[in-house]
């Protein structure tokens, strides 16, 4: 996010003496230095604006991304995230339409390189307490168009507070509901039709199209498992996948059924 702050050599008008000798304090303690910006953050907010620290204009008006240059509020109205146009002065109205605001490291300054690295180190701490909750947890929301099953990891800093790294916390699935039975019991030793044979203890699934090896993730009563298309079915109107009944077992799954798939 863009940082706020001004710089001096700006074109326009000129700003009232006062506030310039208030902002720059050659003759005069810098009052700016101890404001610090309220955050907008609400619960149930999908989107969490964060900006780097607050230019000294916003320190002294109380409001996010107030510097005259700032295009943070122009561009919120042109991007159709919000439905009417917002300034600085209402950014606590934010919330209303689903969005919070905050700052990574709340002290201000006249620009970014006034910060050091410890200011990063200190700010990501901070914001990860606002962002998670007892323990470091967090839950992501939203709505996805289509099903989903890939890799998920956090993006984070290094130790210098700058640099980026990440790290992998497992799979991110979007699932739908499908119609599904099992089987397995009598066909044992049986050809499959992507290749092998059928055996009690065969982990996958049957389906009419999707390629042969392709994976699917299955969730059912707080189990999942991750699979591939190993056989063709099932030929029974309305249901897309055949479970092995090793499957349907680590699944707690019997009979047919709807279960939520990833594919």
């Amino acid at each position: 996010m863009p940082h706020d702050a001004e710089i001096s050599t700006r074109l326009g008008p000129k700003r009232p003496r006062s506030w310039q000798a208030t902002r720059l304090g050659p003759k005069g303690p810098r009052s700016w230095q101890a404001l610090r910006l309220k955050d907008r953050i609400k619960p149930g907010v999908r989107v969490l604006f964060v900006g780097i620290n607050p230019g000294v204009r916003s320190a002294m008006t109380g409001h996010h991304f107030a510097g005259f240059s700032n295009r943070f509020w122009k561009l919120l109205l042109e991007s159709g995230l919000v439905p009417e146009p917002i300034t600085f002065e209402h950014d606590d109205r934010l919330p209303e339409f689903g969005f919070g605001i905050t700052n990574l490291i709340p002290r201000p300054s006249p620009g970014i390189n006034d910060l050091v690295p410890s200011d990063y180190i200190e700010g990501w701490k901070t914001l990860d307490r606002k962002t998670t909750g007892a323990g470091g947890a967090y839950r992501l929301r939203d709505r996805m168009g289509s099903t989903l099953s890939a890799p998920a990891r956090v993006v984070t800093g290094s130790a210098d507070g700058l640099a980026g790294g990440y790290q992998r916390v497992g799979r991110l699935n979007v699932y739908r509901y499908a119609h599904v039975s099992w089987y397995g019991p009598g066909l044992y030793g049986g050809h499959l039709a992507c290749g092998g044979t059928l055996e009690p203890g065969t982990l996958g699934v049957a389906n009419k199209s999707l390629p042969c090896g392709s994976k699917v993730t299955l969730h059912h009563h707080g189990h999942t498992v991750r699979v591939r298309v190993i056989d063709r079915g099932p030929y029974v109107a309305g249901r897309e996948y055949d479970l092995t009944q090793a499957t349907a077992q680590r699944l707690g799954f019997v009979g047919h059924g709807s279960m939520l798939v990833t594919r």
